[in-house]
């Protein structure tokens, strides 16, 4: 990811020094396009091959009943009616702040 960084600010200083306003517009163009299929390119692959092994902990830092619990048994049903994951969600509540939530 950083090559392609790299690249985009690199393509970008020289259609700066350029003094051509229409060649600096192209190679800009081109550095945008450049940029983003590398992006795509990269992430897709990633994205793709993801999946969860094991049960997915969904910890809401706040007490049962809340908007918050209420949202993550939305999301917890959505997951379960559409086969989301092969792996089942299960909803944590731990109310005793959200910084003590996610420390163990």
């Amino acid at each position: 990811m950083f090559s392609t960084y790299f690249i985009f600010i690199f393509t970008l200083t020289i259609a700066m020094k350029s003094s051509s306003t229409k060649l600096s517009q192209m190679i800009t163009q081109f550095a945008l396009g450049a940029t983003a299929l590398a992006a795509l390119a990269v992430a897709t692959p990633a994205l793709a091959a993801w999946e969860p092994t094991k049960p997915v902990e969904f910890v809401v830092p706040a007490g049962t009943g809340g908007g918050a619990d209420q949202m993550a048994r939305l999301i917890q049903g959505i997951v379960i009616k559409y086969k989301l994951m092969k792996e089942p969600m299960i909803v944590v509540n731990k109310s005793a702040g959200a910084l003590r939530a996610f420390c163990r």
